[in-house]
């Protein structure tokens, strides 16, 4: 009896008892020397943690995890320690009741601190800033998408899967975007300050000047932002400001063959815009004046423009001008307004009224006051008696010097003989 009773408090006092679960493992009946052998190469297993779509595995050192065996050990132990007869009743009530037992787990402050500065950045673009043309204003876009990991629970979490050699899943925290950076809000006021008052243009010759108003500015400027290089551009829409300047200056010039010169004009604009963002305060900028054809190309496929009071001659083909030259018209005898054809040409004819050579000639009227062809043609040139030509002074064109006919200077009235043919329509406007 003595023996039996020997063996009994052996067994009990080096022995798991029954319904012990090591977490879900069921360990009961496990001898110290088997439990501590299986608790060991559970704490060799790696810890997988699922991240969204991103696994990370890892083992205990890494992070900064310490298994305490001879606790975990003693825990699952507890009841051996009692002495005879208490054990035995330990073990019977055992029968009839489950414990469970969790590792003894150590999470060090390497395990706090990893966790608390590791980002996991799951963002797919960078965030970036837009202009909204409307507004004429800067807008943030931010795409990202980064999380952290709350230590706290993601101790928990390791503690109650401990030893199921499954992935945990862990309980992530988003990490807000600090919203628009501080220079959009500067610059958002500063682009305000463009198109808040009008812009003044003064025209040379013309009294009353041009005004661009505050919403004739916010429909002309162009915004953009370059976020790789993190620079702020801006522009102005060219052809909207030539249109809206030239409706003005039309109307205040009284006449359609002059224009604001639009590229000069964009120029100082962008500068005042500029400047305006800059907060330098200006208002004033010296617009130019330009001279353009009064037609727009639409009288014939191809023809030839006259503008007595430009003294300008413009090519017309398919709808765009291909050449302008400087001409001089009628002084002696006015150039008729009108529209005409080519005639006739020659290389050189010879005028019997005025004695002189006229190159690459062109005619497109017969005068019937002077019973004489008028037409387009070189500088002409006399011939003296010991065989000199004498040329008229190229000083003239871009003046009224001739009979009524229209001359180019050396070598422009040949382009123009070469490319008019008999029949080309000739627009002569005053």
């Amino acid at each position: 009896m003595v023996l039996a009773i020997f063996f009994l408090n052996t067994y009990l006092t080096n022995h798991v008892y029954p319904n012990t679960f090591f977490d879900s493992k069921n360990v009961s009946g496990y001898s110290k020397d088997t439990l501590l052998k299986y608790l060991a190469q559970q704490g060799q297993l790696p810890i997988t943690i699922h991240v969204k779509y991103r696994v990370y595995t890892y083992t205990l050192s890494q992070l900064g995890i310490i298994f305490d065996l001879n606790k975990t050990t003693d825990r699952l132990l507890t009841s051996t320690q009692l002495s005879f007869p208490k054990n035995v009743l330990a073990y019977i009530d055992a029968l009839h009741s489950q414990r469970m037992v969790q590792p003894q787990l150590v999470f060090t402050q390497k395990f706090y601190e990893q966790f608390a500065n590791d980002i996991y950045d799951f963002s797919t673009k960078s965030d970036e800033i837009s202009v909204d043309q409307t507004d004429q204003q800067l807008v943030f876009t931010s795409y990202e998408d980064k999380y952290q990991i709350d230590p706290k629970s993601l101790m928990q979490v390791i503690t109650a899967e401990f030893g199921k050699n499954k992935p945990i899943l862990a309980q992530l925290t988003k990490i807000t975007p600090e919203g628009n950076p501080v220079t959009i809000s500067t610059y958002n006021k500063n682009l305000i300050k463009i198109a808040a008052t009008p812009v003044v243009v003064s025209l040379p010759t013309v009294d009353t000047p041009i005004t661009l108003a505050p919403e004739d500015l916010k429909k002309l400027l162009i915004i953009s932002y370059d976020n790789s290089t993190q620079q702020l551009g801006i522009d102005v829409d060219a052809n909207l400001l030539q249109k809206l300047a030239q409706n003005q200056a039309t109307q205040l010039l009284g006449r359609t063959d002059m224009a604001i010169d639009s590229v000069a004009l964009k120029k100082s604009l962008v500068s005042l815009a500029t400047s305006r963002f800059n907060n330098i305060d200006t208002s004033f900028i010296q617009g130019t004046l330009v001279q353009i054809p009064q037609s727009h190309g639409e009288i014939a496929q191809k023809y030839i423009e006259i503008d007595i009071r430009q003294q300008m001659m413009y090519l017309w083909e398919g709808g765009n001008t291909i050449a302008t030259h400087r001409v001089s018209t009628g002084l002696y005898y006015p150039t008729p307004p009108g529209t005409y054809h080519i005639l006739n040409k020659a290389l050189n004819a010879y005028s019997d009224i005025y004695h002189v050579w006229m190159p690459y000639w062109m005619a497109f009227y017969l005068d019937p006051k002077v019973n004489a062809y008028l037409g387009i043609h070189e500088l002409p040139y006399w011939v003296t008696g010991n065989g000199q030509e004498i040329r008229r002074p190229r000083d003239f064109i871009g003046s009224p010097h001739t009979g009524g006919c229209v001359s180019l200077d050396l070598g422009e009235a040949q382009l123009v003989y070469n490319w008019a043919e008999v029949g080309t329509t000739v627009v002569v406007y005053e």
